[in-house]
């Protein structure tokens, strides 16, 4: 039975790796959103009458936490609606400000897999504390609050739309933005910042190189299909921005050779890698 299983298991990879994952089994092997949100919005109306929220905590147990705030900090809660195809997605984000700093530096933080807004709070305030830099986050389709499956498009849109609410809504340029992606956020960070040139920055915290690269981990094969998805180590060379990347060294979950893999094919600035 268990030789049976092991088979099972080694064809349906094959599979995969042959056929460069399908979008049905990419869901179903990549993506794994938190089964309940860690967050609330709380609706409430502000003292012009416009619709607000107020981003609200929640434990493992349903219990619903308000947030503590460092003085002069604000968090506020926005929900991005846009229409793809006929269907209605939800981006939600919560934008941390503190009025001490510069209104014109931003970090745009995309969130690693198995987590959403409500995970990564405390991190983002230690963040913005430590870059003395305000951050806005947001969580992918089907993760957190938002509703509809993740795929590959669906993540790449959903940053799509949170910078056009940074430079457009917030009036921040793309010059003092810099989009800082963790894991599985790697992926649409770098796929934003070879759309949009004169992005400030690109922060790449334990990438992976690309998925079929990952799949193909224990044979050391490297990947640049433009098929392959989350394929960071074929587009990273178009990349126009200074480009910063921090691996753990004992990372065993994305080994740090993926971060050394987009440097043999980054073919404009030598990016900067840190192992820690």
């Amino acid at each position: 039975m268990e030789k049976a299983k092991y088979l099972l298991g080694s064809s349906i990879v094959g599979l995969a790796k042959s056929l460069q994952m399908t979008g049905i089994l990419s869901r179903a092997t990549v993506f794994h959103p938190p089964s309940k949100a860690g967050y609330l919005f709380h609706e409430y109306f502000d003292e012009d009458y416009e619709a607000a929220y107020e981003f609200v905590l929640v434990t493992s147990t349903g219990k619903t936490i308000s947030v503590v705030l460092p003085p002069f900090v604000s968090v506020q809660a926005y929900k991005l609606h846009e229409m793809r195809r006929g269907v209605e997605f939800t981006v939600p984000l919560i934008y941390l400000q503190n009025q001490s700093y510069s209104q014109e530096k931003l970090i745009i933080f995309s969130h690693g897999n198995s987590s959403d807004l409500g995970d990564n709070y405390i991190f983002l305030l230690e963040l913005m504390s430590f870059y003395e830099c305000n951050v806005l986050a947001y969580d992918y389709t089907g993760y957190g609050l938002a509703g509809n499956k993740p795929t590959e498009t669906t993540i790449n849109r959903d940053l799509e739309c949170v910078l056009a609410f940074a430079t457009q809504r917030l009036g921040i340029p793309a010059s003092g933005i810099l989009l800082w992606g963790f894991s599985l956020g790697a992926a649409p960070s770098v796929e934003i910042a070879t759309k949009y040139k004169g992005i400030g920055g690109l922060i790449l915290q334990s990438p992976l190189a690309s998925l079929v690269s990952f799949l193909h981990a224990e044979e050391g094969n490297v990947s640049e299909n433009q098929t392959d998805m989350f394929s960071i180590i074929s587009k990273i060379g178009n990349v126009d921005s200074p480009i910063c990347i921090v691996h753990g060294k004992e990372d065993r979950i994305i080994p740090i050779k993926h971060s050394h893999m987009p440097v043999s094919y980054t073919h404009l600035t030598l990016p900067t890698i840190y192992s820690v």
